[in-house]
C-alpha cells in the first residue's frame, strides 16, 4: 500500500484494519512503541510541513491525573531541545 507523498511503505495502522487512521492533522501509520506512559506511532503530517514525525497518545486515565499532565508538560519543552539521530525531531 502506497499513499501519496508518504516516503516508504505504509505499515497497517493501530486497530488492525491494514489502512492509515486519521488523528487530526495526522495520519497514524504504524506503533512504534508502547508502555505504561502511552502509545508512539509513526505519523505523517501533511498540513503546512510534510514531514513523518511521531505522536504519543496518553492512556485516558493518566490523563485524569493532575500530576502525570505536569510530568508531560515539564518534558516537552525539555525534548523540544534535545538533538539525537535516534530522536524525533518536535
Amino acid at each position: 500500500m502506497a499513499m501519496s507523498g508518504v516516503p516508504g511503505p505504509v505499515q497497517p495502522a493501530p486497530g488492525g484494519e491494514g489502512v492509515p487512521r486519521a488523528f487530526g492533522t495526522f495520519t497514524l501509520l504504524r506503533k512504534i512503541a508502547a508502555g505504561s506512559r502511552g502509545e508512539v506511532f509513526a505519523a505523517w503530517r501533511p498540513v503546512e510541513v510534510e514531514r513523518l514525525c511521531a505522536i504519543k497518545l496518553l492512556p485516558a486515565a493518566l490523563t485524569r491525573r493532575p500530576e502525570f499532565l505536569s510530568a508531560m508538560r515539564d518534558e516537552a519543552p525539555r525534548l523540544v531541545r534535545r538533538v539525537h539521530g535516534n530522536l524525533v525531531p518536535i
